[in-house]
């Protein structure tokens, strides 16, 4: 199995939150977000290889300690979908038979629990698919191919509807799991207090909490000035 991770330049991360968050705290997060998972998915057993899909210069430094790859975007193919299709390809021509897609924004991201899914995938059937979708049921945080290449990207609107429907196409066996930690991502403010509301029950790294629990108190700080 063989692991992606496709990763925007964090000066362009998290624009959706550019209502609630300045350029900085964007930044930060994007960066926070990274590591949390990078460092969950060094302690998977069952991964060949991971590869970081993406330009930012930093992931270099941030990937070396754990032996991961990371596969510049093609200037002359911009956007995730073409990411991540240069990077299946390329781990299918080197032999990977399963290929996984792992978000890179999910805050409680856990390794025992992404390894469970894994090994029940690695288990199934020989043309499958592995959906963990996002809280609301649209997008897609991780999905699992066999083979590698079973599926072309399809990230974009309600992605996890288009990627059952490719896979029913193509008769593959498709898996859809409910997940408290790998369901949650965070691309809107809400996405924040979602997080918050269940971090007791998960592992949320502390620094992380601090700043997420920061900015919502913030938020309704300001709220509460503007009804004042």
């Amino acid at each position: 199995m063989d692991i992606i991770v496709p990763v925007k330049r964090f000066s362009e991360a998290k624009t959706r939150l550019a209502g609630a968050l300045l350029p900085a705290e964007r930044v930060k997060l994007a960066r926070l977000l990274v590591a949390t998972v990078i460092e969950q998915l060094a302690r998977v057993r069952g991964v060949r290889r991971v590869t970081l899909a993406s330009s930012e210069p930093s992931l270099v430094r941030m990937a070396a300690p754990f032996g991961f790859e990371v596969l510049p975007d093609d200037p002359l193919s911009p956007g995730l979908n073409a990411a991540v299709d240069r990077a299946v390809k390329r781990s299918v021509a080197d032999g990977a038979n399963d290929v996984g897609i792992v978000f890179a924004d999910l805050p409680l991201f856990d390794a025992e629990e992404f390894e469970g899914i894994l090994k029940q995938h690695l288990d199934g059937a020989p043309v499958q698919t592995t959906i963990v979708m996002d809280r609301l049921g649209a997008g897609t945080n991780v999905r699992l191919s066999r083979p590698g290449d079973l599926l072309p990207p399809l990230y974009g609107r309600n992605s996890a509807v288009e990627y059952q429907r490719a896979a029913a196409l193509k008769t593959a066996e498709i898996r859809l799991v409910e997940s408290a930690c790998l369901s949650h991502d965070l691309d809107h403010f809400a996405d924040i207090q979602a997080v918050l509301k269940v971090a007791g029950h998960h592992v949320l790294p502390p620094t992380l909490r601090s700043m997420l629990t920061k900015w919502v108190e913030r938020d309704a700080q300001e709220r509460q000035n503007r009804c004042a």
